[in-house]
């Protein structure tokens, strides 16, 4: 969603836009794994009646009302029809993919993804060949792909124990004597957070710059680029950067 909505918000600041760009992205996504996946359901369903049913999602009243809200419940909705098509697909990086973003838009969305795994995993083990259950599981398991299914619930329960200090308030700095407690990590940690993940609203611009540098130092010699005035402008950077942060932490 932030990688989504950021570069529109950079570009547009203040306006809905940015939201309303990334919900349609997101739908039209959705609407096409829909497709997909009640084209492999049902491999005798007509193409236009896949169509329809998928463009529901987009279609229905609720639906027409949120292309400019950040609706969590509206999500998860999405969210699972790209686990069921990931799954279909037998994708296990996407299946956990999805089960990342379904664990920490609603807990419901957590409660679906790991019922639904168990569920499937269920089923595969006895539908694998093996004299005993023991056996079935053995021939049944896949390191990657278990480890995979079970990331996003581990990431989750991990966040829960420390939920605390990584809780970000937004106007952390109005509650606070001063603008940074060297002592208190909590502070630090929730100012860092603040400061550099969700109030970092130019990361498209800074992806660009990163890969125009990765670009470029494919195409000169690092050794050639830090003479003279390269040094010069790496040092003007560093010091540039450092300076940014003090400001930012002074700020916050």
């Amino acid at each position: 969603l932030v990688l989504l909505i950021a570069p529109f918000e950079f570009l547009l600041p203040g306006k809905m836009i940015g939201v309303y760009v990334s919900n349609v992205i997101i739908t039209v996504v959705t609407m096409c794994c829909s497709f997909w996946l009640l084209r492999q359901l049902s491999p005798g369903i007509s193409p236009i009646l896949a169509a329809l049913s998928g463009a529901i999602l987009m279609l229905c009243p609720y639906e027409l009302g949120l292309f400019t809200y950040l609706c969590m419940d509206n999500y998860t909705a999405l969210f699972l029809v790209w686990l069921l098509c990931s799954y279909k697909a037998k994708q296990p990086i996407l299946v956990s993919f999805c089960g990342y973003l379904l664990a920490f838009n609603k807990i419901t969305g957590l409660v679906f993804y790991v019922f639904f795994l168990l569920s499937v995993g269920m089923y595969e083990v006895f539908s694998t060949q093996g004299k005993s259950f023991f056996r079935k599981v053995l021939t049944w398991w896949d390191w990657k792909k278990v480890s995979l299914w079970v990331f996003p619930a581990v990431v989750y329960l991990c966040t829960t124990v420390v939920a605390d200090d990584l809780t970000v308030l937004c106007f952390y700095g109005s509650y606070t004597e001063a603008s940074i407690g060297i002592k208190n990590l909590r502070g630090l940690a929730n100012t860092g957070m603040q400061a550099f993940v969700y109030g970092f609203r130019w990361i498209f611009t800074l992806l660009t710059i990163f890969a125009a540098a990765l670009l470029l130092l494919r195409r000169r010699k690092l050794t050639n680029m830090l003479k003279a005035d390269g040094c010069a402008i790496l040092a003007a950077t560093v010091v540039g950067c450092a300076a940014t942060l003090v400001v930012l932490c002074i700020y916050r």
